[in-house]
This record gives structure tokens, sequence and C-alpha cells, in this order.
């Protein structure tokens, strides 16, 4: 297997992202064509949106203009909400980055836009402001906090009431009221469903149920669901498409234990120096818990802290 990883540091602590590629395990291929088809259904043009970006990994910065300024130097493109979106290459996961931004022009989520076979047919396009070659290319980028993990969902209060019941988080503010920033995605044109871990300060997990947004012809959200919840079953052996999740350390594991046999919740239990757990929510992605006394020192109101993802890779 081969592993890579980046951390991410701040003055508070670290988080991690890993990318990893272990052939032996069982659908392996299956998870190279699944990144594949996904990537190829973003157009990354600012007038379209798929379902499939709502799968994305967000974190928020003090300088988001370094970071539009380092993307847009280098032709990456972007797609603009008011925080940033970019694609990795080839894996179909999109990168958030949450800030005021002074340097490329926004526009709001538009959740009752709906978008088809036509929009993604656009094309990427700048979005700079500013003539950027005036602009040094940064040398350095800001630090980058984590602040969330979206993930699309076709039945995002399914997902929601689960992340309750097994977690330490709680419902947060989805700012969906008419004229705020995500007007109507409170069941009119989608259904969102934001948790966190410690209030406004604490990291979120959030499920996205859209309803007019286009999933692209490769593959269906639902479809996809139905498929990895058939292969990971009742957690009894690992497979590739387990490589992605998202995981938290926790002091003490054995409160989640018993937690979910209490509600007959299947589990995967890895015992050793650092005892984890893997856990299924409805739409098939996994969540892990791996103890770690040294969490104690990040730990506040919340028994969740440290964060990490992971993900499969070439």
């Amino acid at each position: 297997a081969k592993v890579a990883g980046c951390r991410l540091s701040f003055p508070s602590g670290f988080s991690d992202v890993y990318f990893q590629n272990d052939p032996s395990l069982p659908y392996a291929s299956e998870t190279d064509e699944f990144a594949s088809l996904v990537a190829r259904t973003h157009s990354m043009a600012n007038d379209d949106w798929d379902w499939w970006q709502d799968w994305h990994l967000a974190f928020v910065t003090t300088d988001i203009d370094a970071v539009a300024m380092r993307l847009m130097k280098d032709g990456v493109p972007f797609v603009s909400r008011g925080s940033l979106y970019f694609t990795l290459p080839t894996t179909g996961l999109i990168i958030q980055v949450l800030g005021g931004p002074s340097v490329y022009w926004k526009e709001p989520f538009l959740f009752c836009r709906r978008t088809d076979e036509i929009t993604a047919a656009m094309k990427p396009y700048p979005l700079n402001v500013t003539d950027i070659s005036a602009y040094p290319s940064p040398e350095s980028l800001p630090a980058l906090l984590p602040s969330h993990h979206s993930f699309a969902a076709s039945n995002a209060p399914e997902n929601a009431k689960w992340i309750y019941k097994f977690f330490n988080m709680t419902a947060f503010d989805t700012f969906t009221r008419p004229n705020e920033s995500h007007a109507y995605a409170n069941g009119t044109c989608a259904n969102i469903q934001w948790s966190s871990t410690d209030g406004s300060s604490g990291y979120q997990v959030h499920f996205i149920q859209q309803f007019v947004k286009r999933e692209g012809p490769h593959v269906r959200i639902k479809e996809h669901e139905d498929f990895v919840r058939s292969i990971h079953r009742n957690l009894t052996a690992k497979n590739a498409f387990m490589d992605y999740r998202v995981a938290f350390s926790v002091p003490d594991l054995q409160p989640y234990i018993e937690n979910f046999k209490r509600h007959n919740e299947p589990i995967l239990l890895e015992n050793g120096p650092s005892p984890r757990l893997r856990a299924m929510a409805p739409n098939g992605y996994l969540f892990e818990l791996f103890q770690d006394k040294k969490s104690e020192k990040y730990t506040q109101t919340s028994n969740l802290r440290k964060f990490l993802g992971t993900f499969p890779r070439d």
C-alpha cells in the first residue's frame, strides 16, 4: 500500500489529510473508476454546480486572496460562492476555502437555480476583479484551519439524525431563511443539515440533499450510496471504499463503543496502541474515531477534536 499525507498546522493543533492506495483491498479498481467519473462530472464553470461538488473538504483562512491569487496565477479554475471551490486532479474531491475575498468577484448560493446538461457544457472563466499580472505569486500560503466536511446525501435529515445519535455533535444553524446565505435550502430547493462538535467554534459535518442540481451522467448519488452500503455490509471486512472517511480523535473510545452496541449499530473495531472504530452513515460514508490520550489537551466542551480525512488515490 502507498500512503501520502499532509499536516496542516495552526496555533491550537493540526489536521491531517491522507491519500491511500492499497491495490490488495477488494474494489480497489472500482475506487479508481469512481474518482475518475466524479472528476469528469465537474465542469468547474461558475454558472454550473453539480451535486457531487457538495462532497468537499473545507478550510477557513484569514487571507483567502493569497489562495485565490495562487490558483489564478497557476491557471487553476475555481467556483466562487463567496468562498472558493477547486478540485484535486483525478480524485473528484473538492476543496473549499472560506474567507473574505477582494481579488475575485463572488455570487451567493442559488439553490433554486437549476443546473443541467446545458450548464454542464459551460467552461470556466477568470473571476478576477484585478489585474493579476500586477501581483507577485504568493511565496507562501496562510494557515488553513479545518472548517467542515460536507457530504452529498440522498436523505440529509436521515444522516443528520444518525450523526446526532452516535457522535457528540449538535445541530447548527444552516442560514436558510430568505435573504440569508443559504436561502431556500430548508427543504424548498434543497435540504442541508449541519452539525458541529462545539457550536460556532467547532468542526462541522454537513449533509447536502439537492433537488434541482444535476448529478451528471456518470454516477448517481442514490445508486452510489446503495452500492457502497452493499459492499460495506456489517463492516466485517475492509474494502477500498472504506478509505473514504473522516476521522476524529477522542480521549476515551469506550463510551462510543457502548453507544453503538446499545443501538445494535455495526462497527469495525481495531485494537492496538491506538484503538479505533469505523461506523457507517446512512449514505455509506465512514466515520472513524481513534483513541488518543493527547487529544485531551485539545478538548474543550467536545470529545471530538483532532480531525483527519482519508481518501483513495493512485
